[in-house]
């Protein structure tokens, strides 16, 4: 991955509702980029998920893994576990506080955050630097070192499953479109591409887009015209169907 552990991990969060600004991150990554944006910079994503927790786009590299979660197009939130050694700093209303993976400990944790804190639960520890925003520390549960990273906007951090979700996260269950039969199948060793479904409330295909094509013309085509007639399960929210997005990775043959 070009981008970027490093970008991921010189993370600075402004504070700024997503709507507005995006979150300022070190090499211009920032919540609230156009996925389509980022595959530019990182190229193809090792796997794509979408489901009940989101629609999870993850790079991994000798370097680590980072992920981020994507909501109508756009990051809504940054997961990352990057090797030991990498530092990140996170703004505090104003006051930046840095951490070093694999150095910086628990108990420097509870003691230098303890203002910001919001939960802690065994290993894992979470804090609101900003308004609307999460930063949830994940330490290893042997040597009490810090692992993995999370930040971004606050419900999409409870759904991922990072912190405990809030009545509104509870009383209204999200279950994500499932593709039940499609007219092409993941062919195996060719270059990947990676498409998005825009699908309506009673799970059929509205339009399918081609967000990184595999560079095999004739298969890319294939991939823009010929899955309309794809069958979903429709996502629903609170037992009732929703229009939803759903993204797919296909290898050419």
């Amino acid at each position: 991955m070009r981008l970027a552990l490093a970008a991921l991990a010189a993370l600075v969060a402004c504070g700024a509702p997503l709507a507005a600004a995006a979150d300022t991150i070190i090499d211009g990554i920032a919540l609230g980029t156009p996925l389509e944006t980022l595959l530019k910079t990182e190229g193809a994503p090792s796997s794509v998920h979408s489901g009940d927790n989101g629609n999870e786009i993850l790079w991994r590299t000798v370097t680590g893994a980072a992920g981020v979660f994507v909501d109508e197009g756009v990051v809504d939130a940054i997961v990352f576990a990057p090797t030991a050694g990498k530092r990140i700093t996170v703004d505090f209303d104003g006051k930046p506080v840095s951490f070093a993976i694999g150095a910086y400990t628990m108990d420097q944790a509870d003691v230098q955050l303890a203002a910001d804190a919001q939960y802690s639960d065994g290993a894992t520890r979470t804090y609101i630097p900003a308004p609307g925003r999460e930063l949830v520390l994940m330490f290893d549960e042997q040597t009490k070192l810090l692992a993995r990273v999370a930040y971004g906007d606050r419900g999409t951090i409870a759904r991922i499953g990072y912190i405990r979700a809030d009545d509104i996260a509870t009383s209204v269950p999200y279950h994500a479109a499932i593709l039940n039969k499609s007219a092409i199948k993941d062919a195996g060793p060719g270059p990947a591409a990676l498409i998005a479904y825009s699908i309506d409330r009673r799970g059929f295909v509205k339009n399918v887009s081609v967000l990184l094509p595999s560079g095999v013309a004739p298969f890319d085509d294939l991939l823009a015209n010929g899955l309309t007639d794809d069958k979903f399960t429709p996502a629903h929210l609170g037992g009732r169907g929703i229009a939803s997005t759903y993204y797919r990775m296909v290898h050419a043959p």
